[in-house]
């Protein structure tokens, strides 16, 4: 028998996921994007004079989303983001999956001169719009233009809307949109436009650690991809660390209850 004073091991309650089991879940599905326990639905945006940004952002919206869920769709009616056209041309930077660089401190003037937008798709239908409808728009002809680029892709970043809760990757428009002015050192502007969302602070508290380590290294593309990666080895190892100590700890609790 074990001894009376033996401390037993506490475990927490089935189905409250902790911030290291969304990043362990996160980290390992980061191909096959599996949800997680999701948050409590969207808080009703209201209108307000968070509307006159310092940054402008725009938005190409392609129908896919739920109305009722949709950032953008929200942000749109709040007036803190513009509508563009399909066939609109746009010279600012293009937050996108189809991007080749990493959003950086180098694309900070272009954001604050020409703007920021973000692609309002489906993310079960990206690809349909990859091979279909802007290969056949003026979007990315303009793209084409700029030798360097304006399309980019954000670093490593977890979900913390209510549809892709815990995804990594699968931000939604604002996300998306307070990452960039995040990365970009306009922690500012991204908590005026998460302001409307119940949410919305969850995200910057999800990707804390992440974030910080991108807009103190990420100066440039490529110190973003390093530091995107570093992040992603160190959580990778205090997760293997974590799991050996659970093991270990499972291990003496078993041998506590073995009979002398």
């Amino acid at each position: 028998m074990a001894p009376n004073n033996r401390k037993r091991l506490t475990y927490r309650k089935e189905n409250v996921p902790s911030i290291h089991d969304v990043y362990a879940r996160a980290i390992k599905m980061t191909g096959e994007c599996p949800a997680v326990t999701q948050p409590p639905g969207n808080e009703p945006i209201e209108a307000s004079s968070i509307a006159d940004s310092e940054v402008k952002l725009f938005m190409w919206d392609f129908n896919q989303c739920d109305q009722k869920r949709c950032t953008g769709r929200k942000l749109l009616r709040a007036g803190l983001i513009r509508p563009l056209r399909m066939t609109q041309a746009f010279t600012g930077i293009v937050l996108s999956p189809f991007g080749k660089q990493k959003l950086s401190l180098e694309d900070r003037d272009l954001v604050l001169s020409r703007g920021l937008a973000v692609i309002d798709c489906s993310w079960k239908k990206v690809d349909t719009i990859d091979q279909g409808q802007l290969s056949c728009s003026r979007f990315v002809l303009t793209l084409a233009k700029h030798p360097s680029g304006h399309a980019r892709l954000l670093p490593f970043l977890i979900a913390a809307n209510p549809t892709h809760y815990g995804r990594p990757f699968e931000l939604s428009c604002v996300e998306a949109l307070a990452a960039g002015l995040h990365l970009l050192g306009m922690q500012e502007e991204a908590q005026r436009i998460l302001a409307p969302f119940g949410w919305g602070r969850n995200f910057i508290e999800i990707n804390e650690a992440n974030l910080a380590l991108y807009c103190s290294e990420g100066l440039t593309s490529s110190a973003m991809e390093e530091a995107e990666q570093k992040y992603l080895e160190r959580i990778a190892n205090d997760n293997d660390q974590r799991r050996q100590e659970r093991q270990l700890l499972n291990y003496q609790d078993v041998g506590a209850d073995a009979p002398i």
